[in-house]
């Protein structure tokens, strides 16, 4: 199973909404995301080693590897105002959702 296949399962599992309020343009970001936040642990260590033995990450971190994850798909990169947006958006509205 590849990366991108266990986050989408494991995203199923915990019943992600995907890009909640916005647009579903960057849906696997988001599902990812949303791992992250769910567990506190970093999903790209979970898929090697299970939720249990994975590295914890803090809000910052998930919030950053987020709006990376829109700049690496996104055609303008790092310049992306989509990217921006939404991690601001998460940084502000996302402190009651961490760990939920």
């Amino acid at each position: 199973m590849t990366y991108k296949e266990w986050v989408e399962a494991e995203a199923d599992f915990i019943r992600s909404d995907g890009c909640t309020l916005v647009s579903e343009l960057y849906h696997w970001a988001c599902l990812e995301h949303d791992l992250a936040y769910t567990y506190g642990r970093d999903p790209k260590d979970a898929y090697n080693v299970g939720w249990g033995n994975a590295k914890a990450i803090t809000r910052g971190e998930a919030d950053k590897r987020f709006r990376k994850a829109i700049q690496s798909l996104s055609k303008l990169g790092r310049w992306s105002p989509v990217s921006w947006g939404r991690w601001l958006g998460v940084r502000m509205g996302g402190y009651f959702l961490w760990g939920r």
